[in-house]
Parts: structure tokens; sequence; C-alpha cells
């Protein structure tokens, strides 16, 4: 082997260890940034109850939708609510005195 071939022989390894070496991945990555802009979360509806009637008072772009919906309305799953996928009751007890009310947001 010439001299000149294992220098660059060398120089290549050289290269190849720098370039995959943790401590310069970590160089590279350092001038990157992550950023997000506004909230990544809203906050949840608030309920009232009142009159076999439940009513939702949800944020909605920047202001409140209040919405009151029937017993009937969310057994059967058809409501719509802003930032919420599903609305579902189930009884506790026969009588059906008693219920418990799931909100689902997205």
């Amino acid at each position: 082997m010439t001299p000149s071939v294992a220098k660059v022989i060398a120089g290549l390894a050289l290269t190849f260890f720098t370039l995959f070496t943790p401590t310069f991945a970590a160089t590279l990555m350092s001038g990157n940034a992550l950023s997000f802009s506004g909230s990544l979360f809203q906050d949840p509806c608030q309920l009232t109850f009142a009159d076999s009637q439940i009513t939702f008072i949800c944020p909605d772009k920047g202001g409140v939708s209040t919405q009151p919906l029937s017993m009937q309305q969310i057994t059967r799953g058809n409501v719509v609510l802003p930032g919420v996928e599903k609305v579902s009751m189930a009884y506790l007890n026969s009588a059906k005195s008693k219920a418990e009310v799931r909100v689902d947001y997205f």
C-alpha cells in the first residue's frame, strides 16, 4: 500500500467517524427548534343540570357556545357540540334517578 492510498483511507475513515458520532449529530440538531403557536387544547365544556335537561357551555372559536340538551337527545347520541366527539349517558339504577354523563373530546 502506498503512502497516498493510506492517507486517503485514513481520511475517509476519519470523515466517516466524524459524521456518524452522536456529538456531531447533536451539533447538527442544536440549531433547529420546534415551536407551537396557539393552544394545543381547549378548556372542557361546563355542564349545568336542571329540569331533565343538561346545558353545555363550550368554548367555540374564541367565543362560547351554549346548548341545552334533553336527556332523550343525549341517550340517542345525536349531539353536536364544538370540540366534542361524543356525549353519552348511562343510568346507574333501574329507577333511572341517577345517571352518568360522559363527554369525549377530540
